[in-house]
Order: C-alpha cells, then sequence, then structure tokens
C-alpha cells in the first residue's frame, strides 16, 4: 500500500537524521502491514485492528471511488451525491453502493473501492464459515437483506440455476412458528406445505410401542441428544409430503425452544434420494459447533443446496445482512444475478468491519465465552426453578434455556414480560402456550414458559442480573396478581 523507497525520498528532504526516520518508518510498516496481508490474502486478520487501522484502510479503499476523484464531472443520475457530511461518515465514504442491476456481486465501474469491498466480504464470510465447521463450503456471498429474505433469494436463485425446477409448485416446510421464513416462501410464489411438529416425551413413547427399526432408533437417539421437552419433526412426516410437484425442503437448524433443530443430515439424504432442493436456515447457528458439524454431515451425506445466516446474530453487526453459502459455488453466483437492482454497501460494510475489529482470534473468544455464558444461564436458572418450584425445561437450545412458568395463572404470565421490561431486561420470551400454539412450533405444548437467552456478546453480569430480575419480577406478579 506503501512505497517504502519513495516515502524516504520525501522524508530526506527534510532536517531530520535518516536513524530517526528510518525509526519512524518501523512504526508506520507496523500500522499498514495487516491491511497489506488483507488485501493479499483476502481473509480476516487473526488478530484485530485497532478503530484507526480500520478508519485508515476504510478510507484507502473509499477513496477509489469515483465521487472521491475531485477533478471528475459528475454529471450522471446517479453520483453519489449526499445532503451533509454526516452521511459520508455513517457510510464511511462507499456511497455507490455495491453491485450493479444485473448483479449483485458485478464490479462497479465508479465504485472500485466499494467493489473491492464486497469482494472482501464474501472471502471473509467464506473463510469464517470454513472456520466453524462448514469446511466443503465452494462460496459465500453477503446479501443487505435480512434472514428471510435472503431465503427468499436463495430459493430464486435455486430456480435460476435449474430451470426445469421451475414448473415445481411446493416448499415443505418443517414447523417453524416465525413469520420471516413463512413469508419468505410466499414472496417466491411456491405453495408452503407445513409439516406439524411433535412433542419430544410423546414421540419417544410412541416409538417405544413401535418396532425399533433403524430409523426409529435414529430419531430417539436423536431427540435423546436434543432434549426431551423440544418438539420436532420427524423425517419420516416430511417425505410423506414429497410428491411431483415439490420443489424442495427448507430446514431449520436453530430457533427458538421449544423447537429443536431439524435432523437435516436425515433431511438432506431425502433431499439427494428424491432429487429435490434442500435449503438451510441456519439463523444463528454459526455460534454452535454442534450445529456447524451437523450441516457438514448434512453436505457430505446429502443435497445441501443453500445455508443462510445472519450477520447480526452471528457477527456482532446492525441488523440488515445475512450470508447465504453453498457447497455449489454456481448457487451463489446464480443467486448473485438474479438480485434487482444495486444494492446498499452498509451491511457488506459492517460485516468487514466486524471481522476487522474482533479478529479471527477475538471471534472464536467471543464464541468460547458464548458458551461458558449459555451453561451459566442454565446453572443460575436451575438454582431459581428450585426456589420457585418450576423447572429449567429439557431442550438441548446452544444460546437460550427455557424456564417454566407452571405456577402462574393467566394473567401472571400475560404480565410477566411487561414487569420485565419494566426492570430494564429485554429480550426474554413469555408464551403462554395454553391461550396460544404460535410460538412453540407445536400443538398443544403442555407448559407456559419464558425463554431467556446467552447470545454472543452476552456479557455475564448481564445474564446474572437478568436472572434476579426474573425472580423479582416473577414475585411482583403473583403479589399483583394473586388467584
Amino acid at each position: 500500500m506503501l512505497d517504502r523507497n519513495k516515502i524516504l525520498e520525501m522524508l530526506d528532504k527534510f532536517s531530520i537524521p535518516s536513524n530517526m526516520i528510518q525509526r519512524g518508518m518501523v512504526g508506520l510498516q507496523s500500522f499498514v502491514k495487516p491491511m497489506e496481508i488483507v488485501l493479499t490474502q483476502k481473509k480476516p486478520p487473526e488478530i484485530g485492528w485497532s478503530d484507526t487501522q480500520i478508519r485508515f484502510f476504510l478510507e484507502f479503499l473509499a477513496n477509489l471511488d469515483s465521487n472521491h476523484d475531485p477533478e471528475a464531472m459528475q454529471i450522471g443520475e446517479r453520483e453519489a451525491r449526499i445532503s451533509t457530511p454526516l452521511l459520508h461518515e455513517y457510510t464511511a465514504g462507499f456511497i455507490h453502493g455495491v453491485g450493479r442491476s444485473g448483479n449483485l456481486k458485478a464490479p462497479q465501474p465508479k465504485a472500485v473501492g466499494g467493489s473491492i469491498l464486497n469482494s472482501l466480504s464474501d472471502s471473509f464470510a467464506l473463510y469464517t464459515l470454513k472456520k466453524t465447521g462448514m469446511k466443503t463450503l465452494k462460496g459465500a456471498m453477503v446479501v443487505p437483506m435480512g434472514t428471510g429474505m435472503s431465503i427468499m433469494l436463495a430459493i430464486r436463485g435455486i430456480m435460476h440455476q435449474f430451470p426445469d425446477m421451475k414448473s415445481k409448485t411446493q416448499l415443505i416446510f418443517p414447523r417453524m412458528d416465525h413469520k420471516s421464513p413463512i413469508k419468505a416462501i410466499e414472496l417466491t410464489g411456491l405453495e408452503n406445505i407445513i409439516v406439524e411438529s411433535s412433542y419430544g416425551k410423546q414421540l419417544l413413547e410412541n416409538y417405544q410401542s413401535l418396532k425399533r427399526n433403524k430409523l426409529i432408533y435414529t430419531h430417539a437417539n436423536f431427540i435423546e441428544e436434543h432434549g426431551t421437552d423440544a418438539v420436532y419433526v420427524p423425517v419420516q412426516q416430511i417425505k410423506q409430503q414429497i410428491n411431483e410437484k415439490t420443489f424442495g425442503i427448507l430446514s431449520t437448524t436453530s430457533f427458538f425452544p421449544p423447537r429443536a433443530p431439524d435432523d437435516i443430515v436425515g433431511i438432506a439424504q431425502l433431499a439427494k434420494e428424491q432429487n429435490i432442493a434442500h435449503i438451510i436456515n441456519n439463523g444463528y447457528g454459526v455460534q454452535s459447533k454442534t450445529l456447524m458439524n451437523m450441516i457438514q454431515e448434512a453436505i457430505k451425506e446429502g443435497r445441501v443446496d443453500a445455508i443462510i445466516q445472519s450477520t447480526d446474530k452471528n457477527f456482532l453487526t446492525p441488523v440488515g445482512g445475512a450470508i447465504i453459502a453453498s457447497p455449489n459455488k454456481e448457487l451463489v453466483n446464480h443467486t448473485s444475478e438474479i438480485y434487482a437492482g444495486r444494492a446498499s454497501s452498509s451491511p457488506i460494510l459492517h460485516f468487514v468491519v466486524s471481522l476487522l475489529s474482533m479478529g479471527m482470534k477475538g471471534f472464536q473468544e467471543k464464541l468460547e465465552f458464548q458458551k461458558e455464558h449459555r451453561a451459566l444461564l442454565e446453572i443460575e436458572l436451575n438454582k431459581l426453578a428450585k426456589i420457585l418450584d418450576e423447572r429449567v425445561l429439557d431442550v438441548h437450545n446452544p444460546v437460550a434455556c427455557m424456564f417454566s412458568l407452571s405456577n402462574l395463572n393467566e394473567t401472571q404470565i400475560a404480565a410477566l414480560g411487561g414487569f420485565l421490561y419494566n426492570l430494564r431486561v429485554t429480550g426474554p420470551r413469555v408464551v403462554n402456550s395454553t391461550k396460544t400454539d404460535f410460538g412453540t412450533s407445536t400443538k398443544g405444548y403442555p407448559y407456559p414458559y419464558i425463554v431467556v437467552n446467552a447470545a454472543i456478546g452476552a456479557q455475564k453480569e448481564d445474564i446474572l442480573e437478568a436472572v434476579e430480575k426474573l425472580e423479582k419480577a416473577y414475585r411482583q406478579v403473583q403479589e399483583k396478581f394473586s388467584k
């Protein structure tokens, strides 16, 4: 990035001893060297950068864009004109956006720096996902849309790559009570075929009364691994919905308890056997080594077309971005080609900045802290459960715990979330399953409950204080709305 000889030539004109200039160059080269490595290797740094380094790097890239050329004559309809320098600050100078009207990842003639940033984001994404478990991925791209819209884009990308599949009209969706993927399916124009889920303990009881064939034995083990109080959609029930109209299956690895991850290895094998598409919603699954290893096994054992993960849930960025990854590089290219119009560079910028700041070492440390904090949360909730005569439900979610609310009445359950909010606890999810099924991802879930999270970035102190406040709020609603 810097020509050492030219710098020395300029500095020699000053009345400064050469040994002092040489010493100054040592510090300057240490400042710039990490940037040269990133541009050469196209992967996140091992050690995170300082904010000063990040700003310098971004300014270097942004000044490659045509709107920063002081002598350019900008007469087009879109010339990165802005109303206030504040917008320049908020966008780090990447005002042209990324891509072109026919391809999200195409180089933009007016935005050389933005195009480099875009390319770096994809390289960072692929490298990081491989490092966290998806070793055989071939392509990944950061898209300026949330998880739901990215699911829609990935499905359309599959249709673009395999035109003969456009005649298929149905997508099978193992029940997961979240509006984003449901709306994503609607936007694709496919019919949403929801496969109902079942309560884990009930499934195990049913399996015990049946002949223990290999499929039943495998799923019984899967339930034991992911929790008997979780809810599941058996692969056999998914298979029963496949017909000549089936385009594919949208499976899920990570969601609010009590929803367990789908048996994505079994679904991948089924998709390969039936020659249908398989898209995995891996919303916040990058945090979980178990889930990432499951995806890798699914890729190895069957068919996986696309895996979608949120940037904000996994990489501590502002909301608005996702990563579409695939073991099929061509699918990523096809998906890029169907994006309509140019796109905002902000989610791409946020992702790159976050990984530059953390570095791979910092990111891995945060993943380890997340595991520790999740374990701590369960320990503290178990202590509270003994005090309140409740229990931590047997659901092995990688970032969240479920706490029963069996001793609260309907009014008290309805009030609990508000009381926690007034105690400045944000994020818990209270569900009264006796009043509504939506949110439980099944029919007739036997316990009302609250979900408490310990996702990446959560602090130990926040977890400890939140559990204390949960006890306080629990007692407050009991007292105020006594039977």
